[in-house]
């Protein structure tokens, strides 16, 4: 899923046991940083612009 937050697309990415950020750059159309982190307090960016319902069916 990506995310915008001011000049930044920011993509999460899920790896074995871990979630990565990949924020791009709108400006530059560069990486500005990669996060990795076990922490599933971090994707609540996430999970609030998903409809939960829709994907149980």
């Amino acid at each position: 899923m990506t995310r915008k937050d001011h000049f930044y697309h920011i993509s999460l990415y899920s790896v074995h046991t871990f979630f990565v950020e990949l924020w791009i750059d709108t400006q530059t159309d560069g990486i500005f940083t990669i996060i990795a982190f076990k922490d599933a307090d971090n994707i609540n960016y996430y999970t609030e612009e998903v409809a939960i319902g829709e994907l149980l069916g």
